[in-house]
């Protein structure tokens, strides 16, 4: 049996969150790092981390395809538990057009820059690793979490080439590699 920390679950969207943790401690799963991605799941996060302290560790963070008018609010909200979590997460960048959908405006991508640039902010004077969603714009999310400070990350959701991830490895010297879209900096 392996020993195994799920670094990326979003149980604040599970119906039946007794039975997934049932089914990860049977699988060997010893700790959960579970990620937010608005105000609603943020709270949500730190009740389910609250009644299952040293298994399941917390993550705040406002996903980039979450940002609404009430962001600010959700920064501060935060900024103001971060000492109870484990991470700053998920946050990023996504630039990418799911089907159907209008192509992202230069004014989406520039809100979500600035988003993801404060939960940086954040991470880094926290000390708190950052929690990074990369879809379709690895290669600024990556410039601006090294211009910021950032020296522990997992990056989820990495679309860019597989000479791209060099980038990436030398944010630190030790680095894991999960899937093939995460990248662990540690």
């Amino acid at each position: 049996m392996y020993s195994l920390i799920d670094t990326h679950a979003h149980l604040s969207d599970l119906e039946d969150l007794k039975a997934a943790l049932r089914h990860a401690l049977d699988a060997g799963v010893y700790a959960i790092v579970a990620v937010s991605a608005n105000m609603d799941t943020n709270a949500r996060t730190l009740r389910i981390a609250e009644r299952h302290r040293r298994f399941i560790y917390p993550a705040l963070g406002l996903h980039p395809t979450e940002i609404g008018a009430e962001y600010q609010d959700v920064l501060t909200f935060i900024e103001e538990r971060i000492e109870r979590c484990i991470a700053v997460g998920e946050v990023g960048l996504d630039f990418w057009r799911r089907r159907g959908e209008p192509a992202k405006s230069e004014e989406e991508k520039q809100r979500q820059i600035y988003v993801y640039t404060k939960q940086l902010e954040i991470a880094r004077r926290h000390g708190k690793p950052a929690l990074i969603h990369g879809r379709g714009a690895w290669e600024t999310a990556y410039s601006l979490a090294e211009s910021i400070g950032i020296s522990k990350a997992i990056f989820h959701w990495y679309t860019g080439p597989c000479d791209g991830k060099q980038d990436l490895f030398s944010l630190s010297e030790d680095l894991s590699i999960g899937e093939v879209t995460d990248i662990f900096i540690a």
